[in-house]
């Protein structure tokens, strides 16, 4: 689909009530980190595009985790924006951090920067689903 950034959207959990507040979301089977920007190594310094997606994918690879990789409507490299799913055993809303927390070590580990933005652990964050702004823009899909 292409068009306006806004629309069909998932969350990390089922939310019974079909409200999308962290109340409403009981547990997760998935993590989500958001590749929107970078951390410069030496300096530590956050900047604006995410590291490549496919450096994301081979570095979770080398880690043995499972994902799914999908850029989005403001994917335009070398500016990269992208979403990073993950399967997770059920946990809950106390635990995300911890999971974050262990994804981006793993990625630092094998030398991929992303940096840990606050949507990460924002429990009732709405994700939407892959679209592009016009037809021909880029888009690029990772899984393993």
């Amino acid at each position: 689909m292409f068009g306006d950034k806004d629309g069909s959207y998932f969350t990390r959990g089922p939310a019974p009530t079909n409200k999308r507040t962290n109340e409403s979301i009981p547990y997760a089977d998935i993590v989500i980190l958001d590749g929107d920007s970078r951390i410069v190594q030496d300096t530590g310094e956050v900047l604006k595009g995410a590291p490549p997606p496919a450096l994301v994918s081979d570095a979770l690879k080398d880690a043995g985790i499972d994902h799914i990789i999908y850029t989005t409507h403001s994917h335009a490299p070398p500016l990269n924006k992208y979403r990073v799913v993950i399967p997770s055993d059920r946990h809950r809303p106390e635990d995300v951090t911890d999971c974050v927390e262990y994804l981006i070590e793993q990625l630092h580990i094998r030398g991929v920067y992303l940096a840990n933005v606050s949507e990460n652990m924002a429990w009732g964050q709405g994700w939407f689903l892959p679209r592009l702004s016009v037809p021909d823009a880029p888009f690029e899909t990772y899984v393993w």
